[in-house]
């Protein structure tokens, strides 16, 4: 391996991996699991999981708990309360499109009860 960043195809060869590294079988589920190439795509979060009752993966593996995953229609969910006790902002919420992901600054995962929400 020559020094530097590696390509994916190189680290799936170095690792003995077999297939295209940018495949995802579990996510073929529901949307194709090789994703064109070229085309910019907005997280699902992880929809195949979700449908199963299963958390997205990027929740399930943040160290911090600092990401949180609920149905914020729910006001008994643990998104729905920590919302309402915070002042939360989402990204560019000016153009419109309503985006479902909402930013808490001054949320500190250690003075709550644990949780990383609910499906």
């Amino acid at each position: 391996m020559r020094e530097g960043t590696a390509s994916p195809k190189e680290i799936v060869e170095n690792v003995g991996g077999k297939g295209v590294p940018y495949y995802n079988p579990e996510r073929e589920e529901t949307l194709p699991g090789i994703r064109p190439k070229g085309v910019v795509e907005k997280c699902t979060f992880c929809d195949h999981r979700v449908e199963k009752g299963k958390l997205p993966y990027c929740v399930e593996a943040c160290p911090a708990d600092a990401r949180v995953f609920g149905d914020i229609s729910d006001p008994k969910s643990a998104v729905t309360v920590l919302l309402g006790k915070f002042r939360p902002f989402r990204l560019r919420e000016q153009l419109g499109t309503e985006p479902h992901v909402f930013y808490i600054r001054n949320y500190n995962p250690a003075e709550y009860r644990p949780t990383k929400g609910g499906v």
